[in-house]
């Protein structure tokens, strides 16, 4: 099937030239993607995104916390690699209290400089002096305060302690939990100031975000400030804190300590993970964590897509990230294997859902000569083969194309039930693979044709 049999070659450049003043620069990037202009406008009226946006890549802490997961060592350096490799700029590998040795930490930093120099190495609750020396002596570049909200006398039922004293049959009540807000910010504080006479830069975490206050945000943010950290990271691990919530706690700590970087983690639990993410860079949050296929399970759902999140900064808001995003097929592959666990088709951007075409002719013919009218993303970009499989919508048109693609060889005639053999074979259930409908052709021609 050649296109010329519908339009012409000058119609098909006059439909460019109308189409033209439709695509203004940024919005449309030939071959890229064509998104909504407004969304460069009216998209960040409401405030204004940093000039970059650091994407802090958390995959490899959040597997060790999933059911089932028990990766080797070599999968989870090959995964560093692909997110350094990539550009990812700053990746978080693990939590203290996991078994991972300080030899381990050292070797994890020599791998990834070696691959990407600037990319940062972030590692998680850090508690103690020893686990600040051993973040120090590996070579990490920061480690995480995590601390909950103040919960006032309710303060038991999220501690560490209280468990692990209940376990050993002894009372958890003889703990001396704080009892006013100063006491309850005197643990990150002193573990803020030895991470700072160590010479580790400190990110204090404010944790359960959807049971703070402004007021306590901007106090834990002036006591981060006035301790050394160098950023506060507000982390909704419950998912309960919608894009405007976000974006109001963003803006009192970055009005509490303008000279901190603000880091935001959120979850996915209402679909709204990277719609939080984007509402707080925008209202001026430098950092967003993320994990590759959103991988982490948990109360509060998943987390915010990686490829989902970078490609919403680059391609809807024109935001830098420092990531290739011709190299978010490729991780998220790496991912799928050494977890065993297939993206969903759904995925943001990587979902087979958003490159699998299988509609009616307008669409499919439409999207062979321009994809970016219906389609406002070219796969390729984020690595991705487009596929056209054939469906009960599929027109003859785009199966004559299909087809030919593969090197089947139909006159207009033998199209129509050629396509009617190809939906009887998917009655069956499944879809048909490309050497499926050469079979299936094969069969019918030979069976069809003059003897």
């Amino acid at each position: 099937m050649n296109i010329n049999q519908i339009f012409t070659p000058d119609e098909l450049a006059g439909f460019q030239r109308e189409l033209k003043p439709f695509r203004p620069e940024g919005a449309y990037v030939p071959g890229k993607w064509m998104v909504n202009p407004l969304n460069r406008s009216v998209g960040t009226a409401a405030g204004k995104f940093p000039a970059r946006v650091v994407l802090r890549d958390i995959t490899l802490r959040t597997l060790e916390q999933m059911p089932g997961m028990a990766q080797t060592q070599a999968e989870r350096r090959e995964l560093m690699l692909a997110l350094a490799a990539a550009g990812v700029p700053e990746i978080s590998t693990s939590s203290f209290r996991r078994g991972h040795t300080v030899e381990e930490m050292t070797e994890e930093v020599k791998l990834v400089k070696q691959v990407a120099p600037a990319c940062q190495l972030v590692y998680g609750s850090v508690a103690n002096r020893a686990e600040m020396e051993m973040a120090a002596a590996s070579g990490y570049d920061s480690v995480q305060v995590w601390h909950a909200t103040y919960l006032g006398r309710a303060i038991p039922i999220s501690a560490g302690a209280t468990y692990s004293r209940a376990w050993q049959g002894r009372d958890w009540r003889e703990l001396r939990f704080p009892n006013t807000l100063q006491d309850h910010l005197e643990r990150p504080q002193r573990v803020i100031r030895m991470g700072a006479d160590l010479g580790v830069k400190v990110s204090a975490w404010i944790n359960i975000l959807s049971l703070t206050t402004e007021d306590y945000v901007d106090t834990y943010c002036r006591m981060a400030c006035d301790n050394g950290a160098f950023e506060v990271a507000l982390a909704d691990s419950s998912g309960g804190s919608a894009p405007e919530a976000i974006a109001r706690l963003v803006e009192v700590a970055k009005k509490a300590a303008p000279r901190l970087q603000i880091a935001l983690h959120t979850h996915n639990m209402y679909g709204l993970g990277i719609a939080t993410s984007i509402a707080g860079a925008r209202a001026g949050a430098e950092v967003i964590e993320v994990a590759v296929n959103g991988l982490d399970t948990g109360p509060a759902g998943c987390q915010a897509s990686l490829a989902g999140t970078a490609a919403a900064l680059e391609v809807l808001y024109g935001v830098d990230t420092g990531i290739d995003l011709g190299q978010l097929e490729k991780i998220s592959a790496v991912a799928e294997r050494i977890t065993r666990m297939p993206r969903t088709w759904n995925e943001p951007v990587l979902g087979s859902g958003a490159h699998e075409c299988a509609l009616v002719d307008d669409m499919e013919i439409e999207a062979i000569t321009d994809p970016l009218i219906h389609g406002s993303l070219v796969s390729s970009v984020v690595g991705v083969e487009r596929r056209f499989p054939i469906t009960a919508a599929t027109g003859p048109w785009t199966a004559w194309w299909k087809f030919e693609s593969l090197g089947i060889r139909v006159t207009q005639e033998q199209v129509l039930p050629l396509l009617a053999e190809c939906r009887r074979a998917m009655a069956g259930g499944g879809t048909l693979e490309d050497d499926d409908i050469r079979s299936i052709a094969v069969r019918w021609m030979d069976a069809n044709s003059p003897k």
